[in-house]
C-alpha cells in the first residue's frame, strides 16, 4: 500500500481472494491485531482503528476556508488531513455515487438533505428557499458529510489499482465574474450589500466572502485524496 496513506505503520495489503493480509505492528494505542489474513470486514476495522488523526482542528471546510482567506494555499491536502470520521464519511459518499453508476460525486451523494433537495443547505445569497441559518450552523460543526460537501462539491472518481483517488481544488468559479474589470470600491460595495442580505446565515456569509475574495478557478488549495477500495462498499 502507498506509504502516504494515513494509516499507522503504512500497512500493506496483499490480496488473496476475498481475504487481506495485515502485517501487525499496530502501535500501543491502536486496535489490538496480529499479523495474518483478515476478512474484508475485520480488515476495514483495522484500517480505521489504527489510524491517527493528524489534527484536532475541525471541520475540513472551515480549515480550507481559513487557509484560503489568509493565502496559505500552497499545501496539498491529502487523506492524512481528514479526520477518521471524515474519511469514513467520504468513503460512503463515494459508495453512494458508485451505486448510481456514476464516476462523479454529485451533491445528492452527500445525503445532507431530503432526496431531491440536495442544494437546500448550500443556497447562496439571492437564491430562493434553502435551510435556515441555525440548521446550517449545526451541520457546519457536527456533520462530516456537510464538511465534505462544502469542501469538494462535485468531483470525479478515479480508480487506480486498489485505490479510489479524488483530485480537486478549493476555489470559487464566480470570483472572476464578480471582480474582473471592477475597482476595489465597487467590489467592496457589492460584497457588503450581499453580506447584509445574508444576515446571520453562516454558509451564505462564507460563500459570499469567497465569491469576491476567494481563490478563482485554477488557484487555491489542492486536494488529492486516496482511499483504499476496501473501505468503499457500494
Amino acid at each position: 500500500m502507498d506509504p502516504q496513506l494515513g494509516y499507522e505503520g503504512g500497512n500493506d495489503i496483499v490480496t488473496r481472494k476475498s481475504w487481506f493480509w495485515h502485517r501487525g505492528s499496530c502501535g500501543e494505542d491502536g486496535v489490538e491485531c496480529q499479523a495474518g489474513w483478515y476478512s474484508p470486514e475485520d480488515y476495514k476495522e483495522i484500517l480505521i482503528g489504527t489510524r491517527r488523526d493528524a489534527t484536532t482542528l475541525r471541520p475540513l471546510n472551515l480549515r480550507l476556508f481559513t487557509r484560503d482567506v489568509f493565502g496559505f494555499t500552497g499545501k496539498t491536502f491529502t487523506e492524512k488531513d481528514l479526520s477518521t470520521e471524515e474519511l469514513v464519511a467520504l468513503s460512503q459518499v463515494v459508495a453512494n455515487a458508485m451505486k448510481r453508476g456514476s464516476s462523479i460525486i454529485e451533491y445528492e451523494d452527500y445525503a445532507t438533505t431530503d432526496s431531491g433537495n440536495q442544494y437546500d443547505d448550500v443556497v447562496m445569497v439571492g437564491g430562493s428557499g434553502g435551510q435556515s441559518g441555525s440548521e446550517v450552523y449545526d451541520k457546519m460543526w457536527n456533520s462530516s458529510f456537510y464538511a465534505l460537501k462544502t469542501s469538494f462539491g462535485q468531483v470525479a472518481i478515479q480508480i487506480v489499482d486498489d485505490q479510489v483517488i479524488l483530485e480537486d481544488q478549493f476555489n470559487f468559479n464566480d470570483v472572476a465574474d464578480n471582480t474582473d474589470g471592477r475597482t476595489r470600491s465597487e467590489i467592496l460595495e457589492e460584497w457588503s450589500s450581499r453580506a447584509w442580505k445574508a444576515g446571520s446565515h453562516p454558509y451564505k456569509q462564507l460563500r459570499n466572502y469567497s465569491s469576491y475574495y476567494g481563490s478563482p478557478d485554477g488557484e487555491g488549495t489542492k486536494l488529492i485524496i486516496k482511499i483504499p477500495k476496501i473501505l468503499i462498499d457500494p
